[in-house]
C-alpha cells in the first residue's frame, strides 16, 4: 500500500487541482474528440447506471446529458464539489461516495458503466491489479469500464526541448501549454518502477539548465515556468508499458477497443480502452 505520507500528498494534489482546473486543457483534460469517443459508447444505453472515478466535469456532464444515474467516487469530498464549477450542468442530480477505488462499500454488480480519465495512472503500480479486479465487481456482467491512459516514454529533456521550442518564445495556446508540461512529465518516467514523478522532472530541467546553450535557456526556463504553474505540487502517476497493463486488464475484462483521439499533439500515448467485463 502506498505509504502514508504518499496518499497524503496526492490529496493534497488532488485538492490543488480543483483549485486550478481553468489553467488546464487537453491534453490534460479531455479533448473535444475524446470526449466524443465517451458519449458514442455511453450513448449505446439508456437509463444506465454509471460510476464516475473522480470528479472529471467532462464525464460528468456526458453522463448527465444521456440521462444516466450518476455516482462519483474519491477520496476528497471538496475535489468532487469544487468541480461542479467548471462543468455545463447546473445542480447535477449525483451520488457521491467518499472512498477509495479499492476498498470501498460501493455494491457489487451494480453499474452499467465504470468510467475515468488518466484514473489507472492515479493508482501505484503494484495496486493496479486490485484496482481492476474491483473495477470489475462494480460492473453488471457484460458492464463496460471506459478510461484513458497516459503513456510513458523513456526520453529527455532535450527532446521536450526540441519537439517544442518553435513556442518557447512566444505566448502559447492552453493546448500547447499543456502539451509541454505533459510531455515534461514523460521525461520522469522510470523503466523499473513505471513511476513518473514531478520531482525528477524539476531536477532533470535544473540539470539541463546548467548545461544547455546560452540560446536555450529562455526558453527552457519559460517552460519551468509553466510545468511549475500547471503542476505546483508533488505527484506521482505510474504508467507501465502497454504490453503490461493490457495483460493485467484481460485478467478482468475483454478489450473491445483502443481508440485515441485527434485533436492534440499527445493522442497516440493517451489512448481510450473500452473494457467490457468478462
Amino acid at each position: 500500500m502506498p505509504s502514508n505520507k504518499t496518499s497524503r500528498t496526492n490529496i493534497l494534489w488532488q485538492e490543488s487541482v480543483g483549485d486550478q482546473w481553468q489553467l488546464y486543457a487537453p491534453p490534460t483534460r479531455p479533448s473535444k474528440s475524446e470526449c466524443a469517443i465517451w458519449r458514442e459508447h455511453l450513448a449505446k444505453k439508456k437509463h444506465a447506471r454509471t460510476l464516475v472515478l473522480g470528479a472529471t466535469p467532462e464525464l460528468r456532464d456526458i453522463s448527465h446529458s444521456l440521462k444516466h444515474d450518476v455516482t462519483l467516487i474519491d477520496v476528497s469530498l471538496s475535489m468532487m464539489q469544487s468541480m461542479q464549477r467548471f462543468m455545463r450542468v447546473r445542480e447535477p442530480q449525483e451520488t457521491w461516495v467518499r472512498a477509495n477505488w479499492i476498498t470501498n462499500p460501493l455494491q457489487s454488480a451494480h453499474f452499467d458503466f465504470v468510467i475515468g480519465d488518466l484514473v489507472m495512472g492515479n493508482v501505484p503500480f503494484a495496486l493496479q491489479p486490485k484496482f481492476l479486479e474491483t473495477v470489475a465487481r462494480v460492473l453488471k456482467p457484460r458492464g463496460y469500464f471506459i478510461h484513458r491512459t497516459f503513456g510513458g516514454f523513456p526520453y529527455s529533456v532535450q527532446d521536450t526541448y526540441k519537439r517544442f521550442s518553435r513556442y518557447a518564445h512566444t505566448p502559447l495556446s492552453p493546448l500547447h501549454d499543456n502539451e509541454i508540461c505533459l510531455d515534461l512529465l514523460n521525461t520522469s518516467w522510470n523503466p523499473k518502477t513505471f513511476a513518473c514523478e514531478t520531482t525528477v522532472v524539476r531536477q532533470k530541467i535544473r540539470r539541463f539548465l546548467a548545461t544547455c546553450a546560452l540560446g536555450e535557456r529562455k526558453g527552457m526556463r519559460f517552460m519551468r515556468d509553466r510545468f511549475n504553474l500547471l503542476f505546483c505540487g508533488e505527484k506521482m502517476w505510474w504508467t507501465s508499458p502497454r504490453e503490461i497493463s493490457e495483460r493485467m486488464m484481460r485478467k478482468h475484462f475483454r478489450i473491445i477497443a483502443r481508440v485515441s483521439g485527434n485533436d492534440h499533439a499527445l493522442t497516440e500515448s493517451m489512448p481510450i480502452y473500452i473494457l467490457q467485463k468478462i
